[in-house]
């Protein structure tokens, strides 16, 4: 990621945005990498966000036709 970046040509007021599913090497890559740049922010992929609370939903649920609508299997994914 940081290659990329510095291949591109950062400048002082550069803003460097991550979107990913926030798996803790994925953090702790990006804030190592990109922690001296003033401006940096991170966010999370929203399906795999919706993925692990579905999947937190399925342990507190496990009965199928209980499952919410919004679960990836009820949505097709």
């Amino acid at each position: 990621m940081y290659t990329a970046a510095l291949e591109a040509g950062p400048g002082e007021n550069t803003h460097a945005h991550r979107t990913f599913e926030m798996a803790q090497r994925q953090v702790l890559q990006f804030e190592e990498q990109f922690s001296a740049q003033p401006l940096h922010s991170r966010c999370a992929d929203f399906y795999h966000v919706l993925e692990y609370v579905a999947g937190a939903a399925k342990a507190l649920q496990p009965e199928a036709d209980r499952t919410p609508a919004w679960s990836p299997s009820k949505l097709g994914a």
